[in-house]
């Protein structure tokens, strides 16, 4: 979980800057290097925090209802989305 937490930080949450989409505020030497590991550990610490909420909120599934649900509706869906995709793609290209 901490290293799915680390990655999903790194990925999608600008990793060790305050904010993903603005640039480093840290000041710069040894105290900002600090400031960064500790803003990183900080965002780290709030994933897991989330996924163990989701995990103890939500109800765990047994394997023939995550079956079932795979085959009577997700892929259904998929191929529904595959088609509504390529027809999109061959009206796209008809343009």
């Amino acid at each position: 979980m901490a290293v799915g937490s680390a990655l999903f930080v790194l990925l999608f949450l600008g990793g060790w800057n305050f904010l993903p989409f603005l640039a480093n505020p840290w000041p710069a030497g040894w105290i900002g290097s600090v400031l960064s590991v500790l803003w990183f550990l900080v965002k780290v610490v709030g994933m897991i925090t989330f996924f163990v909420l989701i995990r103890w909120t939500l109800p765990r599934y047994r394997f023939d209802q995550v079956m079932k649900l795979g085959w009577t509706v997700l892929l259904p869906l998929a191929i529904a989305n595959l088609i509504v995709n390529a027809a999109a793609v061959a009206i796209h290209d008809l343009w």
